[in-house]
């Protein structure tokens, strides 16, 4: 007997930190008809960002559904090569592949790219995105350290010319990625739990107050820590503040409201301590429910500001002298979230 199996839009690209970049040696997916698919590896390392897609490609093909994740990659920082031979939840990616989001009045596939994230000491991140509207997380994984012939990595490497180990490491590592490296020699690795706390999700949801109490909430976007982000727009704001749901730490929280009837957003920059403001609240329990306050003041006064008198697009505030600020509270006790930036801007008709 012949099982069909379903098929899906599938294009696959690598990720790894700006700061820790890493290349691809060897990457398949295995799919659910038997089949495999490469992983793109290319001539230079993977250095976008975590979570960010570094290639706008896109390939017309359809692929049966990701089951297992076969893969080997060379962390530049650690000089280490890691290897993962595992399964993948099945059942999660099936359903976050068969979800369909309207485009142009039309029901589509809404996750059709799948990024593999190489972070330090082997974490393996598996995302879901979909067209620039949303990503999600579909697996965190741990590869293990193996040892690499270099000749053979070269031998697979896409360059025309095969390099000495030090060669290549001058041009893909001290060069190209000048800023990791020269961040290397200054910090050296990471906290070895960095991206295991990035990952980890916490159940809260986000509570906006204003200050003036006609204000009207509009849009909301969050892009988290763990490299995952929402779709922006009003249907995110009610999700986002309607309900308590599992999620990562967010690192940029945008939100859109209305007062008297003139268009204003937010953009709050987050700082990587809110790691310990988690931690202050939550402790071990990271199900229980807390909300993410987002104190906005009254905007009456950026009216008259310099900035928007003169065509600014946006004003950064002191949060301490402005009354806009970010805290996290369980209904016991409250922390300020600290931020690098707050951004407030006016919807220009």
């Amino acid at each position: 007997m012949i099982f069909s199996v379903e098929k899906f839009e599938l294009n696959v690209y690598g990720s790894a930190p700006e700061l820790y970049p890493a290349q691809i040696f060897f990457c398949e997916l295995i799919l659910e008809d038997g089949k495999r698919l490469c992983v793109e590896k290319r001539p230079f390392p993977y250095d976008s960002g975590w979570g960010r897609n570094p290639s706008t490609a896109l390939y017309d093909a359809r692929y049966a559904a990701p089951v297992a994740i076969d893969i080997i990659w060379y962390s530049f920082v650690e000089d280490q090569f890691y290897s993962l031979q595992a399964e993948l939840p099945k059942e999660t990616i099936k359903r976050l592949l068969s979800e369909k989001t309207n485009l142009s009045g039309k029901p589509v596939q809404k996750y059709e790219e799948v990024l593999v994230g190489m972070a330090p000491y082997g974490g393996l991140a598996i995302w879901f995105y979909g067209a620039g509207i949303t990503m999600t997380e579909g697996a965190w994984l741990q590869a293990e350290p193996i040892d690499v012939d270099w000749e053979d990595f070269i031998e697979h490497d896409y360059s025309e010319k095969k390099y000495k180990k030090d060669e290549y490491l001058k041009i893909n590592f001290m060069d190209d990625c000048k800023e990791a490296y020269d961040n290397f020699l200054k910090n050296g690795l990471p906290d070895r739990m960095l991206y295991e706390q990035y990952m980890q999700k916490f159940n809260y949801k986000i509570s906006p107050e204003f200050l003036i109490k006609t204000t009207v909430g509009a849009e909301m976007e969050i892009r988290y820590y763990s490299g995952a982000f929402t779709g922006a727009g009003a249907d995110a704001y009610k999700f986002l503040t309607s309900s308590y749901n599992m999620q990562a730490k967010p690192e940029r929280i945008y939100i859109s409201w209305k007062q008297n009837d003139i268009q204003y957003w937010g953009e709050f920059s987050i700082n990587n301590e809110v790691i310990k403001t988690f931690s202050q609240i939550y402790g071990d329990n990271t199900s229980k429910e807390a909300d993410i306050i987002i104190k906005i003041g009254d905007m009456d006064a950026f009216n008259k500001s310099d900035a928007f008198l003169n065509g600014e697009t946006y004003y950064s505030i002191d949060a301490a002298d402005e009354g806009f600020c970010l805290y996290l509270s369980d209904g016991s006790h409250s922390i300020n979230i600290p931020t690098e930036e707050i951004r407030i801007g006016q919807r220009r008709k």
